[in-house]
């Protein structure tokens, strides 16, 4: 499932290099973890379909650019699977 990482509203531009970290709410299974690609994407798949799940998505790494504070994820996956925008705010 795509998870998509921009960094505002205003601009909408795309964070590369976001790290991802997704879980399931019950148990705290690793559903996704990995870095956004230069369109701000992370794609995966998961064997938990219709599962509540919690994640943060962070940017703190000064050699990619803008830092970023965490950035909260939160849902349900189904069989389609998840798509999320998460807003990410400077930390600088």
């Amino acid at each position: 499932f795509p998870v998509t990482i921009r960094r505002d509203a205003a601009t909408g531009a795309a964070v590369q290099n976001a790290r991802i970290r997704i879980t399931t709410d019950v148990g705290g299974y690793l559903v996704l973890e990995g870095v956004t690609n230069s369109s701000g994407v992370l794609s995966g798949t998961t064997e938990y379909a219709s599962h509540a799940i919690t994640g943060t998505v962070r940017r703190a790494t000064a050699a990619y650019g803008t830092l970023y504070k965490p950035g909260s994820i939160s849902g349900t996956t189904t069989s389609s699977g998840f798509s999320s925008t998460v807003l990410l705010i400077s930390d600088e």
